[in-house]
């Protein structure tokens, strides 16, 4: 059996605004952490998934896809794993 697993995967890290009107009446960005999310975005995509997650009044200003290959123990992932049942993994 073999002793390790391995697993590739892409992250996207978006850099966001929420954009508000000053007191001028004037709309600016305010800076917001980071948002990271699993898969390969392009801006518009990003864009469309932060709006779900945080509303209309935020921005992806820019994106940038990292990919990394991870290893783990088997044995670890048997014990750190959600077991399926057989008819779950048909779907």
């Amino acid at each position: 059996m073999r002793k390790y697993m391995t697993k590739v995967v892409t992250q996207t890290v978006a850099k966001c605004a929420k954009m508000e009107i000053s007191e001028q009446g004037n709309p600016i960005a305010v800076p917001m952490e980071d948002i990271t999310l699993i898969g390969n975005y392009p801006l518009d995509r990003a864009q469309r998934e932060v709006k779900k997650e945080y509303g209309d009044n935020v921005v992806v200003l820019s994106v940038k896809a990292t990919t990394m290959k991870y290893e783990m123990a088997v044995d670890d992932f048997i014990l750190l794993a959600t077991p399926l049942l057989e008819d779950d993994s048909k779907e």
